[in-house]
């Protein structure tokens, strides 16, 4: 009888013993775990940022551009108009010379 208890007994603490390595095991895993997921997070956080601030730079110098385009077009839109309003003129004059000397 005795040893039978003995038995038990070491059966229980050896069952014990197991148990509380496996939740060792487990909680410092699970802490790892964590660890690297809020790693990941921020790392995910800095990247997302400082794509944001590219993608902003990125639009900026496309908005830039736009308006020199703009610009340059306006520009050569002025001046065909002032070079069809010199022609006009040109054309003006030339009639009424031709008028003046008939």
């Amino acid at each position: 009888m005795n040893k039978i208890t003995d038995f038990v007994k070491t059966l229980w603490v050896l069952s014990l013993v197991t148990i509380k390595s496996l939740w060792v095991i487990l909680k410092d895993d699970m802490k790892k775990e964590s660890q690297t997921y809020k790693e990941e997070r921020e790392e995910q956080k800095k990247q997302k940022k400082s794509a944001g601030e590219g993608e902003k730079k990125r639009r900026r110098s496309a908005e830039e551009a736009q308006k020199k385009h703009r610009r340059s077009a306006e520009e050569a839109q002025k001046k065909r108009r002032r070079s069809a309003e010199e022609a006009q003129k040109k054309r003006a004059t030339n009639r009424r010379r031709i008028g003046e000397k008939t």
